[in-house]
């Protein structure tokens, strides 16, 4: 299981910077890969959102970074031995999902990045009003949670954003539940 993990405030920024725009927008996710039995952490220590030069084409339903820029992106990776997590908007209210060009997109992506930074595990998010859908580059789900004074599972493709898994069911009676957040 993957899972992607930030900072309560981290979500509100990304949701803030991307959503309801004119146009798709795109930010990077720095984040340290944690391996553990069972479970790949991505746990994000900074956020950076491309300035409109990055961008190669841009419209309201697109986004696509420059070829330099995304090169910058895996040369970081390689010398600061980090995962980067691509994040992108789509429009509406609907809970987001990848569409085919964003498939075709990262396949490219996940290509380069397994080149450029061979040793560790890449991501992918998409975001719109209606909430979060997030993978491992190019593949599999993963679970995105958000850590504040309460975890908040913002996307989790085992079940609806908020559920609990039975394993954590006895935590969840002692201290409660965590309530899914929707920006």
């Amino acid at each position: 299981m993957m899972e992607l993990r930030f900072q309560d405030g981290d979500a509100s920024r990304i949701v803030a910077e991307l959503v309801g725009r004119e146009t798709e927008r795109c930010a990077i996710l720095w984040a340290s890969h944690v391996a553990l039995p069972g479970l790949d952490r991505l746990v994000v220590s900074w956020i950076e959102f491309p300035t409109d030069d990055n961008y190669s084409d841009r419209s309201r339903i697109s986004a696509q970074l420059k070829p330099d820029f995304i090169a910058q992106i895996g040369k970081r990776a390689a010398r600061e031995n980090l995962s980067a997590i691509f994040v992108h908007s789509h429009p509406g209210s609907t809970p987001p999902e990848f569409s085919e060009i964003d498939d075709d997109g990262e396949t490219h992506l996940a290509r380069f990045m397994s080149v450029r930074v061979p040793h560790t595990v890449h991501g992918a998010v998409v975001v719109s009003a209606g909430g979060w859908c997030a993978r491992r580059l190019g593949e599999k789900t993963m679970r995105v949670v958000s850590v504040g004074p309460r975890l908040q599972v913002l996307f989790d493709a085992d079940g609806p954003s908020g559920s609990t898994p039975l394993k954590f069911d006895r935590q969840v009676r002692a201290l409660g539940g965590c309530r899914p957040k929707i920006s």
